[in-house]
């Protein structure tokens, strides 16, 4: 399943995997819970607690997974700032 986000919120059960492709520019929020967050454009995971944010600078997958239950935002920056931005990321769930 693919997915054209420009703004949205996500719960995520403990273990859930999400995937994004080329999300430069998306700014992400951990609404509640924790988050753990791997890219290969950026050295070393991340993880986010909830009240949290995280700018993806890469262009390349971004993996998010659910430490417990979660929920995370994502958001484009304002419309003048997006035209300059690849286009919104895909999304795709991981079979556990």
């Amino acid at each position: 399943m693919k997915v054209n986000l420009t703004q949205t919120q996500l719960s995520l059960e403990s273990g859930s995997v999400l995937s994004l492709t080329d999300a430069a520019g998306l700014a992400l929020h951990c609404e509640a819970g924790r988050l753990w967050l791997t890219t290969p454009d950026q050295p070393g995971d991340h993880i986010l607690d909830a009240g949290m944010s995280f700018p993806v600078t890469g262009r390349g997958k971004l993996v998010i997974e659910a430490m417990g239950a979660s929920r995370v935002s994502m958001q484009r920056p304002a419309p003048a700032v997006a035209n300059l931005l690849p286009q919104p990321p895909s999304l795709q769930w991981a079979e556990s």
